[in-house]
């Protein structure tokens, strides 16, 4: 079955010299199409960006924002350099 799709936001903690300094955030909400998603970006930006700098007390710096799939969203922070926790289990029916 086809996963959904999440707003999504590549962060920077650079500034904490944290390694890897870039990663990617998801929302919980879950979108059955990629326009469904994108069409919720105007809407959600604005407490999306002050959630992240009240999260980051500052220090996060907000790279990129689209909306991926659970798969696309491991698949790219893996290339960053993490690992996904044991513990992690798949938001949706992939």
């Amino acid at each position: 079955m086809m996963s959904g799709f999440f707003v999504s936001v590549l962060i920077s903690l650079a500034a904490l010299n944290v390694n890897p300094p870039e990663g990617w955030m998801q929302n919980e909400k879950e979108f059955k199409t990629i326009e469904e998603c994108e069409a919720y970006l105007p809407e959600i930006l604005p407490t999306l960006m002050e959630n992240i700098y009240i999260w980051s007390a500052g220090a996060a710096q907000i790279l990129k924002v689209e909306c991926l799939s659970e798969r696309e969203w491991l698949a790219k922070n893996i290339e960053l350099g993490h690992t996904p926790p044991p513990e992690w289990k798949p938001k949706s029916s992939e």
